[in-house]
């Protein structure tokens, strides 16, 4: 009997973007394409986190097409700290009572959610405990948000070290899907561009050239960058835009994804 082929998916960091995984697992789903691992990344872990609870892209498509930042980051988030704008507490009570998502006993498909320690200087995993706390740490946007406080650590957005992940890939996979969002070839920024877009640019122009460098190491991958042209990190609203930019890129690697298989 032939051995299963076993296959991970790594999703990426990308703010309002990483809608676009939800397109791409979607296309992966219909194409019966097994995953044995998520390992999720800032937006990406909050995706792996809803997908890898109830591994059914649709269901979860019409779930956080309702999210728009008012459900993420509400009023009460702003406060007056030196370490971050915002306390990121809303996130976490959304996960929580919005999307019903609890502890990492609950995942049906495996799930790595990477974050980054500004104490070490060194990624941090989370797989046990409430995926709220592992979520909210590993999307912890440094200066939006105030860090983490773990024991001695001092956790962030995980992009900032590796916006996939890769350094908990542990095991045999036969295949190993990459999905990264932060790909957008066309330049929004203009001379009338405020700081907080030249802010989220630099970090997409840096986690693009990060992803690029640490999959390099793998022979058995498959890259997976959905075009973002003209969409940004703050487009909430744009879902289904994301969505469908997802699962057009999923849907033309199908093949080269079964090669492998």
């Amino acid at each position: 009997m032939a051995r299963k082929k076993k296959v991970a998916v790594l999703l990426s960091a990308g703010a309002a973007k990483g809608f676009a995984h939800l397109g791409v697992l979607k296309a992966l789903e219909e194409h019966n394409i097994p995953i044995d691992l998520i390992i999720g990344t800032s937006m990406g872990s909050l995706v792996g986190a809803c997908y890898s609870i109830v591994p059914k892209a649709d269901y979860w498509i019409k779930k956080l097409a309702e999210v728009t930042p008012l459900h993420l980051f509400d009023l009460n988030d702003f406060k007056i700290n030196p370490r971050g704008l915002m306390t990121g507490n809303s996130l976490q009570h959304y996960i929580e009572k919005h999307l019903g998502i609890s502890t990492f006993r609950d995942t049906i498909i495996p799930l790595i959610i990477n974050s980054a320690d500004l104490v070490s200087n060194k990624s941090v995993k989370f797989t046990r405990g409430k995926i709220s706390d592992a979520v909210r740490a590993s999307g912890g946007i440094p200066l939006i948000f105030d860090v983490v406080r773990q024991k001695n650590k001092l956790l962030v957005d995980g992009f900032v070290i590796d916006p996939i992940g890769i350094k908990w890939l542990k095991g045999k996979y036969d295949l190993v899907i990459v999905v990264n969002v932060n790909t957008a070839n066309d330049n929004l920024i203009t001379e009338k561009s405020n700081a907080f877009d030249i802010l989220l640019r630099s970090v997409e122009l840096m986690q693009r050239e990060l992803v690029h460098e640490k999959i390099k190491c793998l022979n058995n991958a498959v890259l997976i960058e959905p075009n973002m042209n003209g969409l940004r990190y703050t487009d909430f609203h744009r879902a289904k835009e994301f969505v469908e930019r997802g699962y057009a890129a999923g849907k033309k690697v199908i093949k080269q994804i079964k090669k492998y298989l």
